[in-house]
């Protein structure tokens, strides 16, 4: 029989233990509005669970009207149980409906995900419907008439470090406006200061994997879409469909606007521009401006 010190034997296993304490595992945390659902909810607001969750949980939020602005700046993934049928945040017209990730130059590891959310009556600066400043990833959800006052009625996504990226996936934004800025339905902007202070071009990367419907949204320039120092790219999928109709703009773009960006789209995926307009007669459909088309 070999013999262990018991010395050694005590430190091993108080490292180990250590070590698996500090490792703890990937919560889930339920939110149900008013118990009915799902009355063991742990929670019945957005803000209460964000307030306890840890970067990789996941947050399971049951059908109801969430009259807030959900502030998510750790990876975490939040999903509408039911879809975007029974699982709305409701800005109210009062308030931007969700602000997900934090202005920091540091990429982060892992994206931060909302799926099967409807979000609506959005209003703010930027991005009435969402506000994107980190690695977001959108899936099965909708924007409704929301507002910003400058720019991206629907969502405005733009961080501060070099190529962010913005995932979307079976998105939906329509009735959003922009009136006195760029990208009604949605602003990608690569633009933001960099650690002295002064602007600098980032690059924010706009990755459509499914499909994406613009419809019915109005802005200043880019009715639809607006692309400032970005890129748009379009991954084939036999599924997904870009739809960019019935959009408007005062100025130019009333379905697409991009400035020193680059749209990059698949020939293998289907697309649909229609009646989509622009006030000063300057690119209706797109309108492109210094920027490299493929």
């Amino acid at each position: 029989m070999q013999y262990q010190n018991p010395k050694h034997a005590l430190t091993l296993g108080s490292t180990l233990g250590l070590a698996l304490a500090g490792s703890a595992a990937a919560a889930t945390i339920t939110v149900d509005d008013d118990l009915q659902d799902l009355p063991s909810a742990q929670f019945t607001s957005l803000s209460a669970a964000m307030a306890v969750a840890q970067a990789g949980d996941e947050i399971q939020v049951y059908p109801g009207v969430y009259r807030e602005t959900l502030e998510c700046s750790k990876a975490i993934t939040i999903v509408g149980i039911d879809g975007p049928n029974q699982t709305i945040i409701d800005g109210e017209g009062v308030r931007g409906c969700a602000i997900l990730g934090e202005a920091s130059f540091f990429q982060p590891s892992s994206p931060i995900i909302l799926e099967g959310f409807t979000l609506m009556n959005g209003m703010a600066f930027r991005g009435g419907g969402v506000q994107v400043y980190d690695w977001v990833r959108l899936e099965n959800c909708r924007i409704m008439d929301c507002t910003a006052t400058l720019h991206g009625g629907g969502i405005h996504a733009g961080g501060y470090y070099p190529d962010l990226l913005f995932e979307l996936h079976n998105v939906e934004v329509s009735g959003c406006t922009a009136p006195n800025g760029n990208g009604g339905g949605i602003s990608i902007e690569g633009l933001g200061p960099d650690s002295e202070g002064y602007w600098a071009h980032t690059l924010t990367r706009m990755v459509v994997t499914g499909g994406l419907q613009l419809s019915d949204n109005h802005a200043g320039k880019g009715g639809g879409l607006s692309l400032v120092c970005a890129t748009f790219d379009e991954i084939a999928n036999e599924r997904g469909m870009v739809r960019i109709q019935g959009n408007s703009a005062t100025h130019q773009g009333g379905g697409v606007h991009a400035s020193l960006s680059a749209f990059l789209s698949s020939k293998n995926t289907r697309k649909e521009f229609t009646g989509n307009w622009s006030e000063s007669r300057s690119g209706g459909g797109m309108y492109f401006d210094a920027q490299q088309s493929v």
